[in-house]
């Protein structure tokens, strides 16, 4: 849960929405080592959530969904 709201707290601070995306791998750098594996739970639930989208012309790049922009700051603040 907590990595989930550091993920999601790094995309929206760097406004990853509408064209702008991030490549996995991109996003993996920016964590440390230990948290990786975890990191990639983390991706998969928020996007089994909804609140990540995949990058419409590359699969291997995501993006926050903005039409879940309020919900999801409403999961940063519980």
């Amino acid at each position: 849960m907590q990595l989930q709201k550091k993920l999601l707290f790094k995309f929206l601070k760097n406004k990853v929405l509408g064209s702008y995306h991030l490549r996995i791998e991109t996003i993996l750098h920016g964590f440390s080592r230990h948290e990786v594996g975890d990191l990639k739970i983390a991706v998969d639930d928020l996007l089994k959530k909804g609140f990540l989208i995949w990058h419409s012309k590359s699969k291997k790049a995501i993006q926050l969904n903005k039409d879940k922009l309020n919900e999801i700051r409403e999961f940063l603040i519980e």
